[in-house]
C-alpha cells in the first residue's frame, strides 16, 4: 500500500515538473513571438527612416537642378549653390571638430538676418547610420562663452525618429559642450550668437623659430607612428603644444573608425609612447586630462602615468618613427 502511495507521489511530482516545463517552454514562446515582433518593428522603423534620408537627398538633388537649370543663365544663381554647400561643409566641420560628431547638417535653404532657414540635421550612430533627422523652418546657434557650452536652437521642428515622425514641435534645443570654444566661434563667426564673458587666457610663452621646427618635426613623427597602427580604430594627432624630451605636451589625438567616423578624443597635458619588447604591448602614457569616447569620460590622473593600451601597434615601428622618444621596457 505504501509503495503503492509512493507510486503515485513520484507521477504526481513528475506530472507538476512536466507541467511547469510546458508552462516554461509557452513563457519563452511568448517572449519570442514579442522579440520577434519587436524586430521587425524595428527594421521597418529603419528601413522607413532609411527611405526618408533617400528622399531628404532626392529633394536636395531636385533642388539643386532646378537652382542649376534657374542659373543657366546667369552665374548669381551658381554662386548662391556654391556658398550653400560652402556654408553646409563649415558647420558640419566645426560640428566634427570641436562639438558633436554624431551631428550631421544635411541641407539649408538660406541665411535671413542670422538665422539658418530650413535647415535639415541628422543624427548619426557610431557607424554612421542615421537615427533620427530634424527638420527645423529655423535655426541658430548659441555659444555661452563663460561655460564653452553650444546650443542648436530649432524652431517649428519636424522629427522623425527610427522612422517614426513626432508631432510638431515649437522648438528643439540640443546642448552640448565645446572641446575648443574658442576655435568653434572663430570656425562659424557669423552664424553664432555669443553670451556671457570670456575667460581670462593665461599669455603665451613666446616661441622662437627653432622650438616650432622642432615642434613641427616630432608632430610628423607622431603622426608617422599613429599611422602605423593596424587597428580597428584609427589615430591621429590633432594638435601639440610643445616638446619636453621625451614627452610631447598639450596634445590632442582623434580616434576613428574604419568610416572615418569619430569614436574617441584624448586631452592631455603630457603624453609619452611606452613599448615593452617581451610583449610587444605599445602604451600611450597620458596625465592630466579626458579621454572621451561614446561610452563616457574617463579623467586622467595629474601625479601618475595612466596606461593606454593601442591594440594593432607595431613595437619596431614605434622605435623608428619615434626614436630618441619611445620608453622601452622589457
Amino acid at each position: 500500500m505504501r509503495a503503492t502511495a509512493l507510486g503515485r507521489d513520484e507521477i504526481a511530482q513528475r506530472d507538476e515538473d512536466l507541467a511547469r516545463r510546458v508552462a516554461r517552454v509557452r513563457t519563452l514562446e511568448r517572449d519570442l513571438a514579442k522579440q520577434e515582433t519587436l524586430l521587425v518593428r524595428t527594421e521597418e522603423a529603419r528601413r522607413k527612416l532609411v527611405d526618408l534620408v533617400g528622399t531628404l537627398a532626392e529633394e536636395s538633388n531636385e533642388q539643386r537642378s532646378e537652382s542649376e537649370d534657374d542659373a543657366a543663365g546667369g552665374d548669381t544663381d551658381l554662386a548662391t549653390i556654391k556658398a550653400h554647400i560652402e556654408l553646409v561643409q563649415r558647420i558640419n566641420h566645426a560640428l566634427r571638430r570641436y562639438g558633436r560628431a554624431e551631428l550631421r547638417v544635411h541641407g539649408v535653404d538660406a541665411i535671413e538676418n542670422g538665422a539658418l532657414v530650413g535647415m535639415r540635421l541628422l543624427r548619426l550612430d557610431a557607424d554612421g547610420i542615421a537615427l533620427g533627422l530634424y527638420r527645423a523652418a529655423t535655426a541658430r546657434i548659441d555659444v555661452d562663452c563663460t561655460e564653452g557650452v553650444a546650443t542648436i536652437v530649432l524652431r517649428e521642428v519636424h522629427e522623425t525618429i527610427g522612422g517614426v515622425q513626432k508631432p510638431t514641435q515649437d522648438e528643439v534645443r540640443i546642448r552640448f559642450e565645446l572641446e575648443e570654444p574658442r576655435a568653434f566661434v572663430a570656425e562659424l563667426s557669423d552664424l553664432v550668437a555669443l553670451s556671457g564673458e570670456w575667460p581670462e587666457v593665461t599669455p603665451l610663452v613666446k616661441t622662437t623659430p627653432e622650438s616650432l621646427l622642432q615642434t613641427r618635426m616630432w608632430q610628423e613623427r607622431f603622426d608617422a607612428f599613429l599611422e602605423g597602427i593596424d587597428g580597428d580604430r584609427k589615430y591621429r594627432l590633432q594638435s601639440v603644444g610643445s616638446i619636453e624630451m621625451p614627452a610631447l605636451r598639450d596634445v590632442e589625438i582623434l580616434g576613428s573608425n574604419a568610416r572615418g567616423i569619430w569614436e574617441q578624443r584624448i586631452r592631455a597635458a603630457r603624453v609619452e609612447v611606452r613599448v615593452d619588447e617581451s610583449t610587444g604591448r605599445v602604451e600611450l602614457l597620458l596625465r592630466d586630462g579626458f579621454i572621451d569616447s561614446r561610452e563616457g569620460t574617463i579623467r586622467l590622473p595629474k601625479e601618475r602615468d595612466y596606461r593606454m593600451h593601442l591594440p594593432g601597434a607595431d613595437v619596431a615601428n614605434a622605435k623608428r618613427a619615434l626614436m630618441g622618444m619611445v620608453r622601452s621596457d622589457g
